[in-house]
């Protein structure tokens, strides 16, 4: 039976969630689209940014976890969950600015905690890298390195890119991202680097399933040097934990973003 954890693991497809209730309940327009997006308690903004294919629903294990220490912000990506279709190009750099007017319209205020999983960590980090004044610490869980695809490919490592096949069957506003994936490892590889005290969590999985022993050890390589770009940086392993390490193991998440958060409140 064919298992799509290959492709999970890449790139961050959807992954149904039958239990998920959280839903964007506000919205603002920005240009030519209508953005959702889901906000909940009081203090430092720590921002969502999900996974190819996923929406808002993605944070629901641990949104109300991180709204009890923080103001949490998620949002749906134009095209995805109740965003309205996109017409701008879907590569990061486009997608970054439209999160910072998102915020700005939002009334979210900076400095931000960045939160991105797998092909969202490239936005958040992208963020992170625009507008370093404005962000307070970056949190990647299962983040794809902006360099991974062109090292899988020289390390003959198999699964490094999704099979056309595939790609055709992903919803329009994915689809989009993933053929501008170029782009936006462009974008990664111009912009300025993360600084060099920012407080970093690099949280991987410790389960890899199809993949392959080169891929897992070239992806397992690339997070430890995702941590070691800042001197205040912090790898953990998520022992026993998938791709989705914000479902199988939340408080490994919650922690990190805790302590991320904390990094803003030097008085605690």
């Amino acid at each position: 039976m064919f298992r799509p954890l290959l492709l999970v693991a890449l790139f961050s497809l959807a992954a149904t969630d039958v239990a998920a209730v959280l839903q964007t309940r506000e919205s603002v327009v920005l240009d030519d689209h209508r953005v959702g997006y889901v906000e909940r308690g009081d203090g430092v903004t720590v921002v969502f940014e999900a996974g190819l294919g996923d929406t808002v629903e993605t944070w629901s294990s641990l949104f109300d976890d991180v709204a009890r220490f923080s103001h949490a912000f998620a949002y749906d990506r134009p095209g995805y969950g109740n965003s309205g279709r996109a017409f701008s190009p879907r590569d990061g750099a486009h997608i970054v600015v439209e999160l910072h007017e998102l915020l700005r319209a939002a009334n979210a205020k900076p400095p931000y905690v960045m939160v991105g999983h797998s092909f969202g960590g490239m936005f958040a980090e992208l963020f992170a890298r625009t507008y370093p004044d404005e962000i307070a610490a970056l949190v990647l869980i299962e983040s794809r390195p902006g360099e991974f695809t062109r090292r899988c490919r020289q390390a003959r490592a198999p699964s490094c890119d999704v099979p056309a096949w595939m790609a055709s069957f992903m919803p329009p506003a994915a689809r989009a991202e993933l053929e501008a994936i170029d782009d936006t490892q462009r974008a990664l590889a111009a912009a300025p680097p993360l600084r060099e005290d920012l407080p970093l969590w690099v949280i991987s999985a410790g389960r890899h399933y199809t993949e392959g022993v080169k891929w897992s050890q070239l992806w397992d390589a690339m997070q430890e040097e995702m941590a070691s770009r800042s001197t205040n940086g912090h790898h953990i392993v998520s022992e026993r934990s998938g791709h989705y390490v914000q479902r199988d193991a939340r408080r490994v998440v919650i922690d990190a973003i805790r302590e991320a958060v904390k990094a803003v409140r030097p008085t605690q």
